[in-house]
Order: C-alpha cells, then structure tokens, then sequence
C-alpha cells in the first residue's frame, strides 16, 4: 500500500485515467483491466473503460448486479427509461464482464457499495408479469430513489398503471 493510501485511506487515479471527477468523489480503489485499462472504484460510482481511450461512470444506484468470480467482475447496469410520479423505471443492459488479473480491493469495494445503495427491495406480481421494487440512495443526492426494474417478460404499461 503506498503512502498516499495509507495517510489519507484513498486510492489514487491511475495514470491514463481520462475521466472528470466530481468535486466530492473520493477515489477508494482501482485496478488494470486485462486490456491494460482500469476500473475506478469511487464514492459515486463504477468508472469503466469506454470506447479506445475514455471512461464512463455508472453510479451506484443503476448497478443492478455485480459479482466478482476470481477472475471477473460481471456487472450488469441499468438505463433510466422512464418515470411514473417520483419512481424511476429502470431496464437492464447485457451483463458484461471485465476480467480484472490484478483485482486489489476492487471487487470488496464494488461489494460493498452496491449493497449500501440498496435500502430496501421487494419483487412484487404485477399484471403479466413481475417486478423489483427499491428504495435506493443515489451518490452525491439527498434523499432516496423509488425504482422498478421489470423482469423479463414484464408490459411495462402494466407497472405504469400498478404505479399509478
């Protein structure tokens, strides 16, 4: 552990990281890709490489899943679509995953603040179908989020008259 980390319990930028940071996102843990970039753990969210030479952040509160293999992160993210009242309509993407061969504190920390964005989570029946219900806090955000992410096969026309 270098001396920075040690003195201020953050992890520093990697270099070639092209991605701007909020003013109060803390950088808490990184580690190279097999591809020789890097995954940014930070207060707000997951840094990923994006395209030949940029990052793209996912806040916490859009990943729906991620699990680490001893390998592998895979993660999958979720797209804002829609919003009925105050709750967000959230779909997933594709699962991906990001083989990391030097995982440092990497997967403990995507672990940790995934499951700390999560307040509450109900899977409910719905006309044609089902959905998860949460409560989540939103990084950098007062408050939480009411979301609802539609499981396979799900009307979305149906959660938006349920929530209604």
């Amino acid at each position: 552990m270098n001396l920075w980390r040690r003195l201020t319990g953050r992890a520093e930028l990697p270099s070639g990281f092209t991605g701007r940071l909020d003013a109060t996102e803390r950088v808490l843990a990184a580690a190279p890709t097999a591809g020789n970039r890097h995954v940014v753990v930070t207060t707000f969210g997951l840094w990923l490489p994006e395209g030949d030479d940029g990052y793209r952040r996912v806040g916490w509160h859009l990943v729906s899943t991620a699990r680490w293999d001893g390998r592998a992160l895979h993660l999958v993210e979720a797209d804002e679509i829609g919003m009925v009242g105050p709750t967000v309509l959230l779909a997933d993407r594709p699962a991906r995953r990001i083989p990391l061969p030097s995982p440092g504190h990497v997967p403990e920390q995507v672990q940790q603040r995934v499951t700390r964005s999560v307040l509450a989570s109900e899977r409910r029946d719905i006309a044609g179908g089902s959905a998860l219900f949460v409560r989540r806090q939103v990084p950098g955000r007062d408050g939480l989020q009411r979301q609802v992410r539609a499981d396979a096969g799900t009307d979305l026309d149906a959660i938006r008259q349920a929530l209604r």
